[in-house]
C-alpha cells in the first residue's frame, strides 16, 4: 500500500490530504510509468475528490523552480 493510500485510510470522513510539489514532478516528467503517478492513483480512489493547484513563485532565482503546485484531496465520509 502506497503512502497516499495510507493517508486515505487514516483520514477521517471529510478530511483533507495535502501533497506538495506535485505539479513540478508532473512538469519534470520523471521516468515512471503512468500507473505510478500520484495523480493516477488518486483518480482511482472512489471515495476521494481532488484537484491540482498550480503556483508561481516570482522570488525564485531559477526559472525551472518558479512553477510548482500541490494536490488537495478530500476523503468522503464513510457510508454505513
Amino acid at each position: 500500500m502506497g503512502v497516499f493510500q495510507w493517508g486515505v485510510k487514516l483520514t477521517k470522513g471529510n478530511g483533507c490530504i495535502y501533497v506538495d510539489n506535485v505539479v513540478r514532478a508532473l512538469l519534470e516528467g520523471e521516468n515512471v510509468s503512468e500507473d505510478e503517478w500520484l495523480v493516477t492513483k488518486v483518480g482511482k480512489e472512489e471515495k476521494v475528490h481532488a484537484t491540482l493547484v498550480s503556483t508561481i513563485s516570482g522570488h525564485k532565482g531559477n526559472t525551472e523552480e518558479m512553477f510548482d503546485g500541490f494536490l488537495l484531496a478530500v476523503v468522503e465520509e464513510s457510508q454505513h
